[in-house]
């Protein structure tokens, strides 16, 4: 097996992983953000 080859075929298996703890980072950043949001709605009223 060539190099890139095997570079190809470890970005391929790490690609889902990549994208499931990025899917992962991206709700806790909306839940993150949305929580920010109403704390500060609550702070100004």
């Amino acid at each position: 097996m060539s190099e890139k080859a095997a570079k190809h075929k470890t970005k391929v298996l790490f690609f889902p992983i990549y994208l499931t703890i990025y899917s992962k980072e991206c709700k806790n950043y909306k839940l993150h953000k949305k929580s920010t949001i109403s704390l500060r709605k609550k702070t100004l009223y």
